[in-house]
């Protein structure tokens, strides 16, 4: 799974694409520990498990700030544009769909207990509710 080709429409289905990946690695594997199944994972197709978290939790820092770009940009201009306001639409979809793949990702029995949620994601509600008031706040 090639990382320059995921974004926020498509990332669901990466994951989707990973854990079919997982179970056939597991019984070719024919029951062997989790971490061996998502080191060969990581080498037939450079994620595992838990760098595709890691991966999503660098994501979330990056679409927080975007967030926040846009949440200010609409703020602050005088007439918006169209543009601007499709970019905080597509901040705030992002931002919602990485807060559930995150959840959803650490909950796997691979990540349960090595992937810890970054305190970014306690953010993603107070990013989302300001794009949104700013949103609403153009209408």
């Amino acid at each position: 799974i090639n990382h320059n080709w995921l974004n926020a429409a498509n990332v669901g289905w990466s994951w989707d694409l990973l854990q079919q990946q997982r179970g056939k690695i597991e019984s070719e594997l024919g029951g062997e520990d989790e971490g061996a199944v998502q080191d060969v994972m990581e080498f037939r197709f450079g994620w595992s498990f838990e760098s595709f978290f890691e991966f999503l939790c660098q994501t979330l820092k990056r679409q927080l700030v975007k967030s926040q770009r846009s949440t200010a940009s609409l703020l602050t201009a005088k007439r918006p544009t169209e543009s601007l306001r499709a970019d905080a639409r597509l901040r705030l979809l992002a931002l919602l769909r990485l807060q559930t793949l995150l959840k959803e990702v650490q909950e796997t029995d691979a990540c349960m207990f090595i992937c810890e949620m970054p305190k970014e994601y306690r953010r993603v509600p107070f990013a989302a509710k300001a794009l949104r008031a700013a949103w609403r706040a153009l209408d």
